[in-house]
């Protein structure tokens, strides 16, 4: 069957569509409803995630190696507590913890980071010393590859099971 090229407006269209998704779902999210990670990672994996069977919508837009503004909290490697840099931890009642997103109540301002760094390297969960490090990248290709976004794998990696 033939191919036709997308056009760079109806990748902007696309683009677009998959960012209101990301508003929709963080809105539901917000309410209560934690399922909505993983259609959050699913459209982050549609718009970054590359490689040679896997075009991102940004890619193929030209704008994935635009810089990106970082909300989390750096990773420190000499800290030897649990990182969480995406996140915030409150003692909701005894001994249970609710995590959430307080993205616009930062003691850190969010700062403008390369995407290479953003997406693949910058450590943004480490539980404890000597955890797993996660980056944003492997957290979104696990929700959404592994973990019900849009596969379901019968073997997740042990290294997720505290996630």
């Amino acid at each position: 069957m033939a191919k036709l090229k997308i056009s760079r407006d109806r990748l902007i269209e696309l683009r677009d569509e998959h960012l209101q998704f990301l508003e929709s779902s963080a809105a539901a999210f917000d309410a209560g409803f934690m399922g909505e990670a993983k259609r959050m990672a699913v459209s982050l994996r549609v718009l970054f995630h590359e490689t040679a069977q896997s075009h991102s919508i940004l890619a193929q837009l030209g704008e994935r190696q635009q810089p990106l503004f970082d909300s989390s909290h750096p990773y420190n490697p000499n800290n030897l507590a649990s990182h969480h840099g995406l996140v915030a931890m409150m003692i909701t009642g005894g001994s249970e913890a609710k995590f959430f997103a307080p993205i616009d109540d930062r003691e850190i301002a969010p700062r403008l980071t390369r995407f290479g760094d953003w997406w693949e390297k910058d450590i943004v969960i480490k539980e404890g010393q000597k955890g797993t490090p996660y980056t944003r990248r492997s957290l979104v290709l696990f929700a959404a590859n592994k973990d019900g976004g849009a596969h379901v794998d019968p073997h997740l990696d042990t290294s997720f099971e505290g996630l």
